[in-house]
């Protein structure tokens, strides 16, 4: 019986570690019209620029895990934001220019999110995203930074895996007190 419970409580305790497991592998500086790969827990940073007026600046991240969940959080410096009109961010298609998802950004915390898949369900071939900063005009000067952060998709079935495991070692405990 004691090593049924043992056995149960490391079950437990493992699927704990891997619900809760998001660490950061690397940081990688990211700089306009770049390549990069991207898998779970990389993290990458950049600064968006502007010479003034119109513009745009691009970023590409090709998926090494498929499908690869991953959010880009753009972080807009205090005070910014009234240096750019219209500024959105977007994830677009590398394989046929696709807009997979977009949002303007308009508060100083903005969050995007995208899943990198090669199942077509977006437009085609997924596993290739151009992450897309762009206004329609700006300060000279004028500049935030972002990031991008990958994690894996949530399996369902791992919440009912600790849900069985936990209401296992509870039964364990009332027969062993019995």
């Amino acid at each position: 019986m004691g090593m049924m419970t043992n056995l149960l409580t490391a079950g437990a305790v493992a699927a704990v570690v891997s619900l809760g497991s998001g660490a950061v592998e690397a940081m990688t500086v990211v700089v306009q019209d770049g390549v990069y790969d991207i898998g779970y827990g990389d993290l990458f940073v950049g600064v968006v620029l502007s010479a003034g007026g119109a513009g745009s600046w691009t970023v590409t991240f090709n998926a090494i895990v498929d499908p690869l969940l991953a959010g880009a959080n753009a972080s807009i410096t205090s005070g910014m934001l009234s240096a750019f009109e219209n500024l959105t961010m977007s994830w677009v298609a590398t394989s046929d220019g696709f807009l997979l998802n977009s949002i303007g950004v308009e508060t100083e915390l903005v969050s995007l999110s995208t899943e990198f898949t090669t199942d077509g369900i977006f437009g085609g071939n997924d596993i290739g995203q151009y992450l897309i900063f762009s206004w329609t005009d700006s300060e000279a000067g004028a500049g935030f930074d972002f990031d991008v952060t990958a994690a894996a998709v949530p399996v369902p079935a791992a919440g009912f895996l600790l849900v069985g495991a936990l209401g296992g070692l509870v039964a364990l405990r009332r027969r062993k007190s019995v």
